[in-house]
């Protein structure tokens, strides 16, 4: 039988930048991501889970391992 299995992690990473204002910071920081320019790999993991997705009739929640 075959299973497809869902991973998820929750990483962190820590950057720094300058900014005018606590909101232009953020929309800075979303840029950077968003475009490239910081990447999380490797990055901390904080959290990982997985679950059974398919066949349906096999589906399992979220179990965090």
């Amino acid at each position: 039988m075959k299973f497809k299995i869902a991973i998820e992690e929750v990483v962190s990473g820590l950057f720094e930048l300058e900014a005018e204002s606590a909101e232009a910071a953020m929309a800075l920081a979303k840029e950077k991501y968003c475009t490239g320019e910081w990447v999380l790999t490797p990055g901390e993991v904080h959290a990982k889970k997985l679950a059974i997705v398919e066949p349906e009739d096999e589906e399992t929640g979220w179990q965090k391992f």
